[in-house]
């Protein structure tokens, strides 16, 4: 999955599109194995951004939670596969 396509379903939050944009710049700067596991570590570890977004899911009003999650899941799942 391309990041465009990740815009193509419903419109991302603010928190989600910023996310996936540091993350497509920090992909493509990772010149060597060590510095794509960082980047890897800085989004998807314990204490990784994406992980905190997950977390924060709960502090959301319902109606907002399943949309938000969506997206967040999404980005995950694009960043394992990258």
């Amino acid at each position: 999955m391309s990041a465009e396509g990740m815009r193509e379903e419903g419109s991302e939050s603010p928190e989600v599109s910023a996310l996936r944009e540091e993350a497509v710049k920090a992909l493509s700067e990772a010149g060597s194995l060590a510095h794509l596991e960082e980047t890897r570590v800085a989004f998807l570890g314990r204490k990784g951004r994406v992980t905190a977004l997950l977390q924060g899911i709960k502090d959301l009003p319902p109606d907002e939670r399943r949309a938000f999650g969506m997206h967040v899941n999404r980005l995950k799942a694009w960043l394992e596969q990258a």
